[in-house]
C-alpha cells in the first residue's frame, strides 16, 4: 500500500534512516522552485556541486524549465544517495551505463541502485537495494504537432499490443478524466486546440481521456526498461500491461513479456496531479542489462529466473511512499557537509530554522 506525505518547503532538518524498509519516491515541484524569488541563486549555487559532465548536461539545453528539470534530477539523485546510505554529498560519484543509466559509482554499495524521471512540472526519484527500480514520470497533454489523436495513434501503434490498444481507446470517461479534460473548454465538447501546419483540429473529452490511458501504458513501459537498463534496445510491444482486475483507475498493473506474466515484477501508479502520473517499477536484479548488473554486483553472479517466488514475495511486500519535497529541502534539509552550500542556500531562502550540520 502506497501512502503520500508532504515535507515543509523550507524545513531545515530532516532525518533519514539509512534503511530501505519502506521505498520512498520522491517527488519535486519545479514549477514551484522555477518561480520561487531565490531560484536563479540556488541554481548557480547548486550546479557548482555537480561532477563536470553532469554539469555540460544540464547546460547543454536551451529552455530554462529544462535546465531546472535536468539540474533537480541530478541534485535528487545525490539526495537519495547521501540519505539513504549516509554517505557525504562530496564523496558520491555517479557513472553511466552503456545504455546511459546513472548509477553510483563511488562508493560501491552493493546493489543499490536509483533511478530519476521528469516531464511537466514534476521530478521524481527512487532507489533500493532488493530490487531494480525504474521511474517514469508523465504528463497528460496533447502530442505537439499532431493532425489528429487517431493519426497520432497510428504512429504510436507499434509500440502497444491489441489488448493495450482497446483499453487506450476505451471510451468510457471517468469523473477524474472529466475534470482533467481541457483547460478553456466547456462541458459540452471540453475541446483542446491540436495544431500541425495549418490544420487544426479539437482534442474532444473522449480523446482527452485515451492520452491520459496511452501516457499511463506509456510510463509503465518506460518504468520497465529503465529498471533492468535496456535503452532502445528492447521492443515495446513485447512488454503487455494490465491492470489489477482490469480497472483502470487501480494503482497496480502487472507484466506480461511475449504472453508470460513476470510475477517477479511490481508496477505502482501514481497522480500526484490530474495532470501528470508517476510510476515506479520494482524488478529482480538479475533482469538488470549484463553492464548494469557488473556495475551493481561486480565479479558477482546472479542467476536469471533463480527463485521466482522470493523475488515475488520481495518486490510485492516493499511498501512505497510518496513524498513531495522541495528543491531547498534537498540542500539545506539534508544538512550538506559543505557549509558554504548549506548557509548560502539557507540565507538566499530566508530559512527561518536552523540547521544542526
Amino acid at each position: 500500500m502506497a501512502s503520500i506525505t508532504t515535507a515543509s518547503s523550507y524545513a531545515c532538518t530532516e532525518e533519514v534512516e539509512s534503511n530501505l524498509n519502506t521505498l520512498s519516491v520522491t517527488m519535486i515541484d519545479v514549477d514551484a522552485w522555477l518561480h520561487s524569488s531565490c531560484s536563479s541563486t540556488e541554481f548557480e549555487i547548486l550546479i557548482q556541486h555537480l561532477q563536470p559532465e553532469e554539469k555540460a548536461r544540464v547546460l547543454r539545453f536551451r529552455l530554462e524549465i529544462d535546465k531546472y528539470r535536468s539540474l533537480t534530477g541530478r541534485i535528487l539523485l545525490r539526495w537519495m544517495a547521501h540519505t539513504t546510505l549516509n554517505v557525504p554529498w562530496s564523496q558520491l560519484e555517479f557513472g553511466r551505463t552503456e545504455e546511459n543509466k546513472p548509477y553510483l559509482s563511488s562508493p560501491r554499495r552493493g546493489s543499490f541502485n536509483l533511478n530519476v524521471s521528469h516531464h511537466g512540472k514534476w521530478v521524481a526519484g527512487a532507489c533500493d537495494h532488493r530490487a531494480l527500480v525504474g521511474v517514469d514520470v508523465m504528463r497528460y497533454e496533447r502530442p505537439r504537432g499532431c493532425k489528429s489523436i487517431p493519426a497520432f495513434f497510428d504512429t504510436m501503434r507499434q509500440y502497444f499490443t491489441e489488448y493495450e490498444w482497446q483499453d487506450i481507446e476505451h471510451t468510457t470517461k471517468t469523473t477524474k478524466e472529466q475534470k482533467n479534460c481541457g483547460e478553456s473548454a466547456t462541458d459540452s465538447d471540453c475541446g483542446e486546440s491540436c495544431n500541425s501546419g495549418n490544420s487544426t483540429s479539437t482534442c474532444s473529452a473522449q480523446e482527452m481521456s485515451q492520452l491520459r490511458q496511452f501516457y499511463k501504458h506509456w510510463a509503465l513501459k518506460e518504468s520497465y526498461i529503465k529498471a533492468v537498463g535496456i535503452g532502445l534496445g528492447f521492443e515495446l510491444s513485447r512488454a503487455e500491461f494490465r491492470y489489477l482486475n482490469e480497472d483502470r483507475e487501480a494503482r497496480n498493473a502487472v507484466m506480461y513479456i511475449d504472453g508470460v506474466l513476470q510475477k517477479q515484477w511490481s508496477f505502482t501508479i501514481h497522480e500526484p496531479d490530474p495532470e501528470h502520473c508517476v510510476v515506479v517499477a520494482l524488478g529482480p536484479l538479475a533482469e538488470a542489462t549484463p553492464h548494469f548488473l557488473d556495475m551493481l554486483t561486480p565479479n558477482a553472479t546472479i542467476a536469471k529466473g533463480e527463485d521466482t517466488d522470493a523475488m515475488q514475495n520481495i518486490t510485492s511486500s516493499i511498501p512505497l511512499a510518496f513524498t513531495t519535497r522541495a528543491v531547498n529541502a534537498l540542500t539545506v534539509g539534508t544538512c550538506i557537509t559543505d557549509d558554504v552550500l548549506v548557509h548560502t542556500v539557507a540565507k538566499s531562502a530566508n530559512a527561518s530554522h536552523t540547521c544542526n550540520a
